[in-house]
């Protein structure tokens, strides 16, 4: 069994319409080695495209639902400590 063009736009049609968090994840962030996202911004970076004012903790409980393979840590910059998603870049 091929999948056609068609038939691919229209289940990505589907899962974008079921889970928009999903959609606006694989839109935004792409895999990508070294490089890292801070958690806060990424945050950030969702509510002030939606509107909303999703707190940190449930953003990331539902990306790890949306990327069960994206991977977290703190990391020490310029004297702070961030947490970030490591691995991924924001587009």
């Amino acid at each position: 069994y091929t999948k056609s063009p068609s038939t691919e736009e229209a289940f990505q049609d589907f899962k974008t319409t079921v889970d928009p968090f999903g959609a606006w994840v694989r839109q935004h962030m792409i895999p990508s080695s070294g490089d890292y996202v801070v958690k806060s911004d990424l945050v950030e970076a969702y509510n002030a495209e939606h509107g909303s004012t999703m707190g940190s903790v449930w953003f990331g409980r539902m990306l790890k639902q949306a990327w069960p393979t994206l991977e977290d840590r703190r990391l020490m910059t310029n004297g702070s400590r961030v947490y970030i998603w490591q691995d991924v870049r924001l587009l």
